[in-house]
């Protein structure tokens, strides 16, 4: 199970980092006001990036996970 360290750098900035210890990577996931529109510009930049999905047990929290261009995995987060 990774461990979860989250910092709200300003009103609309969440930082999170999942550790997963030895055996798995870092994963850095930046809460978004509009997860829709960082995909299109991300996509537009040549990112694949698949289509959000529902987190379990909150209303409206949305997620997905891509790879930056040095394999580094990133997620990004929208909702509450």
């Amino acid at each position: 199970m990774p461990n979860c360290h989250e910092w709200d750098l300003t009103r609309n900035v969440l930082f999170q980092v999942l550790d997963g210890g030895d055996r798995a990577p870092a994963v850095v996931t930046m809460h978004v006001l509009d997860i829709d529109a960082e995909i299109a510009r991300l996509a537009a930049l040549g990112f694949q990036i698949p289509d959000p999905v529902a987190v379990e047990g909150f209303a409206t929290l949305r997620y997905c996970r891509f790879e930056d261009i040095e394999g580094n995995e990133v997620g990004l987060l929208d909702g509450e």
